[in-house]
């Protein structure tokens, strides 16, 4: 059996953002606050959202959701907006054929949760989870039904390694533009390079504020990862 180690992420482990012009073969994960700090306002954020995103904002219903697709949108386009020296509100996103999100050459990821935002950007293939870690949810049926038998065995009863496992997967099957599938329990993500396709995909996972599991897929094992805080 592989030894799933889980690497901490805390507060020392986001540097302050830097704008960057060239990502050369590196990840750059960001992490946002879903919701606003104090005194913080998205003005502009009517001019830089698509018509698209607007008509979507004004369906939802609950103040948190609308704040959070606001939010996951605005800063998405901000950022990729200084790696690809364009516009924010010109961007021009795409989707293939598994509905896996791209804009001018450049991959990125996004994942939401009630507290944060996290956005991962590559010039490779990409994918990011991150899942609260529920201290009362029962996984039991999940496992059964979704999990290969060498996940089954390593998470046992375990909640911090279902989580893990449950993340690991979710990040390789949006790396691959796949989505959630119904044969989840034929590939296993316990080791640590995973073979979607034919290069496969490296994983890593994260204890983030010790009650999250942040995890990522990506095929190239030599970049270098930079945390982001914004």
């Amino acid at each position: 059996m592989y030894d799933l180690s889980l690497q901490k992420l805390t507060g020392h482990s986001w540097r302050p953002y830097l704008p960057i012009q060239k990502l050369s073969q590196d990840l750059h994960i960001f992490c946002i606050p879903a919701i606003a700090r104090p005194g913080e306002e998205l003005l502009d954020a009517d001019m830089i959202l698509s018509a698209c995103e607007l008509h979507h904002l004004s369906k939802l219903r609950l103040p948190s959701l609308k704040e959070n697709f606001k939010r996951s949108r605005y800063f998405l386009r901000n950022i990729l907006s200084v790696f690809l020296n364009s516009s924010p509100s010109a961007l021009n996103f795409k989707k293939d054929k598994g509905h896996k999100p791209s804009v001018d050459g450049l991959e990125y990821n996004l994942t939401r949760s009630a507290d944060f935002i996290i956005i991962a950007v590559s010039e490779q293939p990409v994918g990011i989870d991150l899942e609260f870690i529920k201290p009362d949810f029962d996984f039991s049926d999940i496992c059964d039904q979704h999990f290969h038998e060498e996940e089954q065995r390593w998470i046992d009863t375990d909640r911090l390694r279902f989580f893990t496992v449950w993340t690991r997967k979710e990040a390789v099957l949006k790396a691959t533009g796949e989505g959630l599938i119904d044969d989840m329990a034929t590939f296993s993500t316990i080791a640590p390079r995973v073979y979607r396709t034919p290069n496969g995909f490296h994983l890593e996972s994260y204890l983030m504020n010790d009650n999250y599991i942040l995890s990522l897929a990506t095929n190239n094992s030599d970049k270098k990862t930079y945390f982001w805080q914004l």
